[in-house]
């Protein structure tokens, strides 16, 4: 701005800046130029010709193309176009990353295409994607076999079996071919856990591979003990611990209750496995197990237990256990063998015995006449069956043979 007697004058200065723009810059600041569709068109080929070659099977677009992540560039007079993205050709394995050259001549037109496996890491692998496809096929019907005897070990420490997981590594896992070729060896390593509640633990696996049928037919673990961290964190191991001591002493407490003197005979087998639940500052453990309040019982009664743990104090709040529903009889007590019952009825002039094959603890849970029923007054029971007279009708319980 200029002042001058009776007059101001503004004077705009307009600044120009050149810029000077490469042929590579330009091609880039075009978004999705002649060249990167090109590219892309290319890889899509490439990559589903591969894939069916290869009996994959696969989708329309094997690998998946966003042109802002190409990255293009000039070499010895080419046009190179380069990225990495999800390659997929089969919907029945993940998505793993691909690095693909696209080369292209200064018009546009696609030389040569290529594309290589990376891990997460960017390095290279020694598998071609269809191979790493494949074996990731083969690993994941493993899995399912793997995934069953995990499961198995879960139901047997007491725990859900759909808490279990699996997971199995196919990048670096062994592939071996039967001499017959009609089933194929796999080994390779990966990790589980036998709930959400426990740890993750590192495992070497095997499995057995039918060509035919294209499943997998058998398969095993081994955790690594050299690596692998307890199943369960110390505090929830604690916790466990402290609970089953606790849960056992009701278990003795209530047998103590129902009569049984020599408790050195009570046997309680807890299983190791639990589901675990903060509560404010405590901890919930619930478990299963079972228990035989005399070791001449021939079934143990099944029990499920409910623990509150204090974390911080380091000591149980409450305990306390049910038998499970098959463990009751009609009339409501804790069984120790098989139970059964039947209605047995007479009028006051006939006597009628009603067939049964009866160990023993025979018992009214269910009067059905006017005349009371009592032992030897008017029924009695022998291992073959119950007989009434004098108008007694009633349900009995009683343990089979």
């Amino acid at each position: 701005m200029i002042n001058s007697p009776g007059r101001v004058v503004t004077v705009v200065v307009a600044l120009i800046v050149v810029v000077s723009v490469s042929p590579a810059s330009r091609l880039l600041s075009q978004g999705r130029s002649d060249v990167v569709s090109a590219c892309e068109t290319a890889l899509q080929k490439q990559t589903f010709e591969d894939a069916t070659t290869a009996g994959l099977n696969p989708t329309a677009m094997p690998v998946s193309f966003d042109w802002r992540k190409a990255v293009t560039t000039r070499r010895n007079g080419k046009l190179i176009v380069a990225g990495t993205e999800d390659y997929r050709p089969a919907v029945d394995v993940p998505a793993f990353p691909v690095h693909y050259e696209c080369v292209a001549s200064p018009a546009g037109k696609v030389e040569s295409i290529t594309y290589t496996a990376v891990a997460g890491s960017g390095a290279p692998s020694a598998k071609t994607p269809v191979v790493l496809v494949r074996d990731a096929q083969v690993v994941h019907a493993c899995q399912t076999k793997v995934w069953d005897k995990v499961a198995d070990k879960a139901m047997g420490q007491g725990l859900t079996a759909g808490g279990a997981d699996v997971e199995l590594e196919f990048r670096d896992a062994s592939l071996t071919p039967a001499p017959s070729r009609t089933t194929t060896e796999v080994a390779g390593r990966g990790r589980i856990r036998l709930s959400e509640d426990y740890e993750w633990q590192p495992i070497a696996f095997t499995c057995r591979y039918d060509e035919k049928k294209k499943e997998a037919t058998r398969g095993s673990y081994t955790v690594d003990r050299t690596s692998a961290p307890p199943a369960l964190s110390s505090d929830k191991a604690r916790a466990l611990e402290a609970c089953h001591a606790a849960v056992e002493g009701e278990v003795l407490r209530d047998a103590q209750s129902r009569g049984y003197q020599r408790l050195s005979r009570v046997q309680i087998d807890l299983k190791p496995g639990a589901a675990f639940k903060e509560v404010g500052p405590d901890l919930e453990v619930k478990g299963r197990g079972e228990f035989k309040l005399d070791e001449r019982h021939n079934q143990p009664t099944p029990l499920t237990f409910t623990c509150v743990y204090d974390a911080r104090g380091g000591a149980v709040r409450s305990a306390a256990f049910e038998p499970g529903q098959g463990a009751w009889t009609a009339s409501g007590e804790v069984a120790t063998g098989k139970t059964s019952t039947l209605i047995c009825e007479s009028t006051r002039d006939l006597q009628r015995v009603c067939p049964a094959q009866i160990k023993g603890n025979v018992k009214i849970i269910r009067q059905r006449s006017s005349i009371p029923c009592e032992a030897y007054k008017n029924w009695i029971w022998s291992s073959s069956g119950i007989t009434v007279w004098g108008g007694c009708q009633a349900e009995f319980e009683f343990e089979t043979r």
